[in-house]
């Protein structure tokens, strides 16, 4: 449970830095929000943030799929047990 958080963690760092505060990693549309989002000072966000946030989006997703596979398993193996 513990990695997706440093994932969230990672991007909103990276967005802090950019001065960029209010974008929540884990909601939905996260990727379609990112393309609106602007530096403190009104410019888009760099190529290169943006390429590492992506990526960081790419491994959370990931670890999400997977803890959702994780509960998924879990609930069957409750039921079955009944």
């Amino acid at each position: 449970m513990g990695e997706p958080v440093k994932h969230v963690n990672r991007i909103k760092g990276l967005l802090f830095a950019q001065e960029v505060v209010g974008y929540e990693p884990l909601r939905k549309g996260r990727r379609e929000r990112l393309e609106d989002l602007r530096t403190g000072d009104g410019r888009p966000l760099p190529m290169h943030v943006k390429a590492q946030i992506i990526r960081e989006l790419d491994r959370l997703e990931v670890l999400l799929g997977q803890l959702k596979d994780r509960r998924g398993a879990a609930g069957r193996l409750v039921q079955a047990g009944e």
